[in-house]
């Protein structure tokens, strides 16, 4: 889940609340390895990076994707 605010102070406002309500409220364990307050503009998810350009904003592969993707396929073209 991605929640995107305007600032840092009201991003670590938002978590909190948020990590209260999964946890107490439907009983939802939170990894805090995992979680964290963050600018939309530099976003790793899911393996894509997403953020915004000259051109637009953009989702392409992020580097290490590629990099793990581009190892895949020397060891089966070997």
């Amino acid at each position: 889940c991605n929640i995107y605010v305007k600032s840092q102070r009201a991003g670590e406002r938002v978590m909190r609340s948020i990590t209260q309500f999964l946890e107490k409220r439907l009983k939802v364990k939170v990894n805090p390895d995992k979680t964290k307050v963050g600018s939309p503009l530099r976003l790793k998810f899911l393996g894509f990076s997403l953020g915004v350009d000259h051109n637009g904003a953009y989702a392409r592969p992020a580097k290490q994707s590629q990099q793990r993707v581009k190892k895949a396929l020397k060891l089966l073209t070997k």
